[in-house]
């Protein structure tokens, strides 16, 4: 027996690469993913060339799995955050590092899970 299985959400988010990806306690099947960017700016570095910065706000996205059911939000507020690191626990999901605005930083960010909405967080 295969043991993946691959999932259609609806509707169906939209293709992002340096996202990362935090299971929300006392859910078995909700993952809240924070980032992400459309860019490829990794390609950049590689060749030692200093990427260009983008205006891209910051990408939220709330999956729940049983459901196949997605939402997806952008925070204008706050600059594109992706390939950072993400650790969270029942209240707090902390993003440190990465790329903000496709500029590499050691940005550190803090978002409280209690919020009523990721846009007020």
């Amino acid at each position: 027996e295969d043991p993946w299985t691959q999932l259609t959400m609806s509707p169906a988010p939209s293709g992002l690469f340096g996202m990362t990806a935090v299971s929300l306690e006392n859910s078995d099947d909700r993952l809240l993913v924070f980032g992400g960017s459309q860019e490829l700016f990794f390609l950049d570095l590689l060749n030692s060339r200093a990427p260009s910065a983008t205006d891209g706000s910051l990408r939220y996205r709330d999956l729940q799995f049983r459901s196949k059911k997605a939402s997806e939000q952008t925070i204008t507020s706050y600059s594109s955050i992706s390939s950072h690191s993400e650790v969270a626990n029942s209240t707090t999901v902390i993003m440190f590092g990465g790329f903000v605005k496709n500029m590499l930083t050691s940005a550190v960010y803090i978002y409280d899970l209690n919020s009523a909405s990721p846009s007020l967080g």
